[in-house]
C-alpha cells in the first residue's frame, strides 16, 4: 500500500504545506509524524488508501493555510472528508475544554476509519509529550482518555495499544 504513486502525491502535498514546520520537542520535520501515522495505519486490517493518505493529510487544514476544498480537489470527497474531521476546531471557536468537547462528539460519530487514524496520531503524539512535557502531559493524557470513549470502533489494537498508554501514563493524569 505505501508503493502506491497516491501515498507519494499525498506526502509531496503535505510536505509542501507543512513546509519548514518541525515537531515541537524534537525538532525533526513534522512530516516525520504524518509517516509514522500513516505506516499506522496502513497495517490494520481494514486499511484503505484513502486512510492512509488522510494520515498523511490529517494535520494539513489545521496547521497550515490549506483548505478543505483543495484536499478535496486533489484527493476527492473521502479524504477530504476524513481529513474534516480530524481537524480540530479553529481556535477562535472558544476554549480549549470547549474545543475538546467538539472533537470528541464530532468523533463519537465519525466513520471508524477515521477513529483509527485518531487513534494513530494519538500513539504517535503521546509518548514524545510524556517524555519532554510532563506539565502539559497531563492535560494531554485527560483530554485523551475521554476522547478514547469516542474512538471505540476504530482499529481494535491500535485501540488496545491507546488504552494501555494512558493506563501507563495515569500517575501522571491525577498530578
Amino acid at each position: 500500500m505505501l508503493l502506491d504513486p497516491r501515498y507519494d502525491r499525498a506526502l509531496g502535498f503535505a510536505k509542501a504545506a507543512h513546509g519548514d514546520q518541525k515537531r515541537k520537542y524534537t525538532g525533526e520535520p513534522y512530516w516525520t509524524h504524518l509517516v509514522r501515522v500513516a505506516e499506522m495505519v496502513s497495517k490494520t486490517p481494514h486499511a484503505t488508501m484513502e486512510m492512509v493518505e488522510a494520515a498523511l493529510l490529517h494535520d494539513v487544514i489545521e496547521d497550515t493555510p490549506i483548505y478543505e476544498k483543495e484536499v478535496f480537489d486533489h484527493f476527492g470527497p473521502v479524504v477530504a472528508h476524513y481529513v474534516s474531521l480530524l481537524t480540530d476546531p479553529a481556535k477562535t471557536l472558544g476554549n480549549r475544554a470547549a474545543r475538546k468537547a467538539m472533537t470528541v462528539d464530532r468523533l463519537m460519530g465519525a466513520p471508524n476509519e477515521v477513529k483509527t487514524i485518531k487513534l494513530a496520531d494519538l500513539l504517535d503524539n503521546g509518548p514524545s509529550i510524556v517524555a519532554y512535557d510532563p506539565k502539559f502531559a497531563r492535560v494531554f493524557l485527560r483530554e485523551k482518555s475521554i476522547l478514547l470513549l469516542a474512538l471505540n470502533g476504530g482499529d481494535e489494537a491500535l485501540f488496545r495499544k491507546a488504552v494501555d498508554f494512558l493506563y501507563d501514563c495515569r500517575h501522571l493524569q491525577s498530578g
